[in-house]
């Protein structure tokens, strides 16, 4: 099977509206011959099934907004950890003395973490 975009899908969706919409007479006039074909059942349903595609859609892009503002908040709070923990480590530094054990093991920890600077607004850049 065919792997469909979501694009795809939602092409097909809409072509298949037209068709049923476009081409009723054809649909109720040359098919099998004693054989109905409810096209406005299908209408119908296809109609139903789109809008609740749009109702779904609509909550999509809420919760991505969503998530997106909720990222920045958790990245603003992880920079203020990060400030602390770093202004703990100075703090500690200038109470044991650079020479101290713990003091180059504190310096020497932080020289290892490498920081991605990002695009700014909590995004990769």
């Amino acid at each position: 099977m065919a792997y469909l975009t979501e694009a795809d899908k939602l092409a097909f969706v809409h072509f298949m509206e037209g068709i049923l919409e476009e081409q009723a007479d054809t649909i109720a006039n040359e098919g099998k011959e004693g054989v109905t074909f409810d096209t406005d059942g299908y209408k119908t349903l296809l109609d139903g099934k789109h809008t609740t595609l749009d109702e779904e859609e609509a909550k999509e892009k809420v919760a991505e907004e969503a998530l997106r503002k909720q990222v920045k908040v958790a990245n603003a709070a992880l920079d203020d950890a990060y400030k602390n923990a770093s202004n703990t480590a100075d703090a500690i530094v200038g109470h044991m003395g650079n020479d101290h054990t713990l003091s180059e093991l504190i310096r020497k920890e932080r020289g290892t973490f490498h920081q991605d600077p990002g695009n700014g607004n909590g995004d990769p850049a």
